[in-house]
């Protein structure tokens, strides 16, 4: 885009609409999340660069559902903006759980031009919340990956009571990632044990899963049929 200045946090996909932004963003923290499995630090490397780009999209993402208006001088000030500022690919739970958890490493403070409140750790977590308690927002694969990590960040379940505690921790003391394999010992939740979001998921992978594996048995009991005849 010729004779724009990007803002600090901005990807390359900013002022085309968010919901490319968080692709483009999620490539690289799933990336990250994949050689962090192999003993790469990405994450380490990328930190500065990774978090200030979360931190930017989700107070942009936050800030824009607030008041409806861009910030001051935002792409150049262009009027031809899209307005899909949900950040639906955005995998904001792994990348939370990569530095906020597992490093205990804060979001940056990004100010963003005529916005009173900027991108932060706050905005990030606020986003987690926000997302998870609207079923408006479409997260595609993001929705798989809130199972696997979003109660890893300690973040609690807005549609989920609270449990209450005598000595509540000021910040998230959730358990890391666990290490390969680990997932194989733990037994499967139930879904009645389940926030109302991943039952959700759960519910659907079974209404996809059983048809499909019920045309593989009639294939494979037809092979078997054909074979019988064959060898007759």
């Amino acid at each position: 885009m010729p004779r724009v200045t990007f803002q600090n946090g901005q990807t390359q996909e900013t002022c085309r609409d968010l919901n490319h932004t968080s692709m483009g963003l999620a490539g690289t923290i799933n990336a990250a999340e994949t050689a962090s499995l192999q003993g790469d630090d990405l994450y380490g490397e990328q930190q500065a660069r990774i978090t200030t780009a979360v931190s930017y999209a989700t107070g942009i993402s936050l800030g824009y559902r607030e008041t409806s208006e861009w910030p001051t001088s935002f792409c150049g000030g262009t009027d031809e903006l899209s307005q899909n500022v949900q950040l639906a690919s955005l995998p904001v739970d792994v990348v939370y759980n990569a530095y906020a958890v597992r490093e205990s490493e804060e979001f940056p403070d990004v100010r963003i031009p005529g916005y009173a409140v900027g991108g932060s750790q706050a905005s990030v977590e606020e986003f987690i919340n926000e997302s998870l308690a609207s079923d408006a927002t479409v997260r595609n694969t993001t929705a798989w990956e809130g199972l696997t990590h979003h109660h890893l960040a300690g973040l609690e379940d807005p549609g989920t009571p609270a449990s209450p505690s005598p000595e509540p921790p000021s910040t998230p003391t959730a358990a890391p990632t666990p290490p390969r394999g680990a997932e194989a010992q733990v037994g499967a939740p139930r879904s009645a044990d389940l926030p109302p979001h991943e039952a959700r998921v759960i519910i659907l992978a079974m209404i996809v899963g059983v048809p499909i594996a019920a045309l593989l048995l009639v294939s494979i009991a037809s092979l078997v049929r054909r074979s019988r005849l064959r060898r007759r």
